[in-house]
């Protein structure tokens, strides 16, 4: 499985350079979707290279916000853009990447946070409010995603003014195999949460399954609709898809068979790899409504979690 990297030949490791860089340094594919995003009002299509140069900029914001290798790095956001750019730039700099679901209250924030000695927290005006920055002694500095309004705190600043400061150009923090990428919660059998930790090394089986049970092929289209804190979303929206240098396409919560038909109707998606809930939802739509909707582009569906009722 290693053959199928580049630090195979060259013995530089890490999955930052694998799933973007990679792709964004070759001709043939810097010009190739690597992200789209579609919810609201908001639209934006990025592409590999593109990606190379955002979370090149991340990157270099968060090394000079004090971010060093092994740092826990807390992501604490909605599915929008800049949660996928700040995956691929933790893990360029060597930060362990620490997602948290987006529906936990202050206590599972403050109990994760504690365990994982969280350094630096991205997240939203609206989902601090949620996060006991008073009793996390580790934590030093807060990004804060979003249109920059009040002046921020001590310790805080606002994602697009840091970006705006910063060059592309970053040095890749090359790492052993094993050094931690990521650092998934679970809950425990007595109700205390697990902290799962990957290393660079599981890039190997990330596009393994990406290419055998997802089945991705080139020029694939994948929306994989998952929570941010969840392991499937982290990987299966983000650095699996990449590592195929397929297009993966994310999007807020769907509400209506609509909105789900349309989207693959918009963005001609492929593979669509979700929990029961979507496919519920498409069961129990009308036919007619189906019919309204191009879907002929979607040739694989998977699902995960719970499983499927007849």
């Amino acid at each position: 499985a290693g053959s199928a990297f580049d630090w195979h030949t060259t013995g530089s490791v890490n999955i930052g350079y694998e799933a973007i860089d990679l792709h964004a340094d070759n001709p043939a594919t810097a010009d190739a979707v690597c992200l789209s995003y579609s919810h609201g009002r908001r639209k934006e299509r990025i592409t590999y290279r593109q990606m190379k140069e955002l979370s090149g900029r991340c990157g270099t914001m968060l090394r000079r916000l004090g971010a060093q290798k092994g740092d826990r790095v807390f992501l604490f956001l909605p599915r929008i853009p800049e949660f996928y750019i700040a995956l691929a730039a933790c893990a360029k700099i060597g930060a362990i990447i620490a997602p948290l679901y987006s529906e936990y209250r202050d206590s599972a924030v403050k109990d994760r946070m504690l365990d994982g000695r969280g350094k630096v927290l991205i997240t939203t005006p609206q989902y601090l409010a949620r996060v006991p920055v008073n009793e996390l002694p580790d934590l030093h500095t807060i990004i804060l995603t979003g249109t920059p309004r009040d002046p921020a705190g001590p310790g805080t600043v606002w994602w697009q003014e840091e970006m705006a400061q910063d060059t592309p150009e970053l040095a890749i923090e090359w790492v052993d195999p094993q050094a931690p990428l990521l650092l998934v919660y679970t809950s425990g059998p007595t109700g205390k949460p697990i902290g799962l930790l990957h290393p660079h090394d599981s890039m190997r089986g990330y596009r393994a399954t990406s290419r055998w049970v997802l089945d991705l092929k080139d020029g694939d289209v994948l929306w994989t609709q998952a929570e941010p804190g969840w392991l499937m979303n982290v990987v299966y929206s983000a650095f699996a898809p990449w590592l195929c240098g397929v297009e993966s396409v994310i999007t807020g919560k769907i509400n209506t068979v609509d909105e789900c038909y349309r989207l693959i109707e918009e963005h001609k998606i492929t593979v669509l790899y979700t929990i029961p809930t979507i496919y519920r939802m498409v069961a129990d739509g009308a036919e007619e409504t189906a019919r309204r909707y191009q879907l002929d582009s979607l040739r694989h569906l998977l699902s995960a979690l719970e499983p499927l009722t007849p």
